[in-house]
């Protein structure tokens, strides 16, 4: 996904990762609870290749975001930030949700919004692909009301 993304941008990569895991997670749970472990494994292996899709582009997309100046602070708090909310809380929420619902649909949802926004997030940035670092520290901040359709 690393080197699809240099072909066709690291936006249209993360968000059809970001996408395809929304949805994926509520077939996810299904398959788990089947019992069967082709099921189990299938679950699996397409949740690892969704995931795939957005861990691939991941670390450019993040760092090609921030100016020179500002690259190695700026990726590594994302990076960090990102790890205190989705990484230590999401174990805790998921369990809360389980606990609260005694099923699994809860936790899907939960799932498919966080997915949700990092969908936004690779919609509203700025495509990084082809770009040299010089070419990205010359272009100026756009707003958010001047995206382009990633498609």
């Amino acid at each position: 996904f690393s080197a699809l993304s240099d072909r066709i941008g690291r936006r249209r990569v993360y968000a059809f990762g970001a996408a395809g895991m929304a949805i994926w997670i509520f077939v996810f749970f299904g398959l788990l609870h089947s019992g069967s472990a082709v099921a189990v494994a299938a679950a699996m292996v397409v949740g690892l290749f969704l995931h795939g899709a957005m861990y691939g582009p991941q670390a450019a997309f993040i760092s090609e975001l921030f100016p020179t100046r500002y690259r190695y602070s700026g990726a590594s708090i994302s990076y960090q930030v990102t790890s205190i909310f989705a990484g230590s809380l999401a174990p805790v929420i998921a369990v809360a949700l389980l606990q609260q619902t005694h099923g699994t649909a809860a936790i899907s949802i939960y799932v498919a919004a966080a997915c949700a926004v990092s969908l936004l997030a690779a919609v509203v940035a700025r495509e990084t692909k082809g770009l040299s670092f010089a070419e990205l520290d010359a272009r100026p901040a756009r707003p958010v009301d001047a995206v382009r359709p990633i498609l």
